[in-house]
């Protein structure tokens, strides 16, 4: 059998358009809007994040929910849902907040509007 030798280039990752937002909100919590080609947080949104949140609660009390909402019936969708919802869950570790403390729940949506860029990290005492 003859040996065939195939060429392949590695693309380098691409900068984000426009970066990642962190809003507080009204209630206990916080929104994450990611960029549209973003799954991960850059060092100064986990700052910016934390920032927030501690305005909320010392980080080591209570819980903490990652909640996403995806568009039902697309895989890629609930996977990008799950690698969003653990940057923030990631940035949380990261900054004392134990495991055991932080429960993530990704929903499925059957609605048009479903947008899984908003990831909403809200606390509870």
């Amino acid at each position: 059998m003859p040996i065939q030798t195939v060429q392949a280039s590695q693309n380098k990752p691409a900068e984000p358009k426009q970066p990642n937002k962190v809003q507080a909100m009204s209630q206990p919590a916080v929104m994450i809007v990611f960029s549209p080609d973003v799954v991960t947080m850059a060092p100064t949104e986990v700052v910016d994040l934390m920032t927030k949140l501690r305005k909320i609660s010392p980080l080591n009390t209570g819980r903490w929910e990652i909640n996403v909402i995806s568009p039902k019936g697309f895989s890629e969708a609930v996977r990008l849902s799950f690698y969003r919802a653990n940057a923030a869950r990631n940035a949380l570790l990261e900054n004392g907040v134990v495991s055991q403390a932080i429960d993530i729940k990704i929903t499925e949506s059957g609605q048009a509007g479903a947008d899984n860029s908003k990831v909403l990290v809200k606390w509870h005492p």
